[in-house]
């Protein structure tokens, strides 16, 4: 799979789901992880949540991926 840098337990779900949604052997976590933040950002953007609680679950789906990039591309 791969290394999980201090991942809090929302960070750990969310990256298993993506893991099981890219499951192509070419990408690495990382760049699972910035596709995932395109599609989010586009579904918010251009995709218009249906209802305000769909918007604040893409918002927060949006935080947790941030945080994840942080982790993965921090020094």
């Amino acid at each position: 799979m791969f290394s999980m840098p201090n991942f809090s337990p929302e960070e750990i779900s969310v990256a298993r789901r993506l893991e099981q949604y890219f499951s192509h052997a070419d990408m690495d976590f990382r760049e699972k992880v910035f596709q995932a933040q395109l599609i989010a950002r586009y579904e918010l953007e251009c995709g218009q949540p249906a209802t305000e609680s769909e918007r604040m679950r893409i918002m927060t789906f949006m935080d947790t991926l941030d945080t994840i990039w942080h982790k993965l591309t921090q020094p």
